[in-house]
């Protein structure tokens, strides 16, 4: 009996306020000479604070786009987890400069090179990325790796061979928990031949994440460009982190 009482009275303030509003826009439309009218004290009071929260409505609506523009920045790093072409690339960018490296896009002539890596410790080296649907990273992209690094060499300011790493998202739709070896028997296989640091983007991932959370952590931001430095030849095995994916 309560609950009708209360859905009697609800149906009754609804049409109770359609009313109004039919009222309200069926009137003749105010004159412009009101306007130089005197009006109640009231109503320049409540204009006054309508205004203010309007005010306060755009101030907070400012802070939200801003929070959500530093959000999607977060974000972004999870193309480390499912992206390819140039996203990949980007998330690898903003997360070698988490870990210290100088990172730069390299364009001259002919020569374009994605990733030129530069570690505090003077190492030099050059990244190529790439990500596979449902299968894992294949040799291919050592062609376009290792001519880049001879190009780059030939250059006259250039006096050592810069170091290659090949990244990969392999299985870049599965879920990461769930892929096999990334990298095919061949690609292990040549990065033992050319010295070739190999680097899973989902490891990456959870790199990003720790050393977001972790900011003061520095000796391990320290540690991973060490565990990279010294993988020459085989894929990178990062120190233990809590599970983040």
């Amino acid at each position: 009996v309560e609950a009708v009482s209360l859905s009697q009275r609800l149906v009754g303030q609804l049409v109770a306020i359609d009313k109004s509003y039919r009222t309200y826009s069926s009137s003749t439309p105010a004159p412009d000479w009101t306007k130089a009218i005197q009006s109640p004290s009231r109503v320049k009071e409540m204009e006054k604070v309508v205004n203010e929260h309007k005010e306060e409505i755009k101030s907070r609506q400012n802070s939200i786009e801003e929070i959500l523009k530093e959000q999607a920045e977060y974000l972004e790093f999870k193309d480390l987890l499912y992206e390819n072409g140039q996203l990949l690339e980007n998330a690898i960018t903003k997360t070698l400069k988490l870990l210290g490296y100088n990172v730069q896009n390299f364009r001259e002539s002919d020569l374009e090179i994605d990733h030129v890596i530069v570690s505090p410790s003077g190492k030099r080296m050059i990244g190529e990325a790439e990500g596979k649907d449902s299968s894992p990273i294949n040799i291919s992209k050592f062609r376009q790796l290792e001519t880049n690094i001879l190009e780059d060499f030939e250059r006259d300011e250039v006096d050592t061979p810069a170091q290659g790493i090949l990244f990969g998202n392999g299985f870049r739709l599965t879920n990461p928990s769930d892929r096999g070896d990334q990298f095919t028997d061949k690609c292990h296989k040549n990065a033992q031949r050319s010295g070739t640091i190999l680097i899973r983007t989902t490891d990456l991932y959870s790199l990003a994440v720790h050393i977001l959370d972790n900011p003061e952590d520095s000796g391990f931001v320290d540690l991973c460009r060490e565990t990279i430095e010294a993988s020459s030849g085989q894929i990178v095995d990062f120190p233990m982190l809590s599970k983040t994916m």
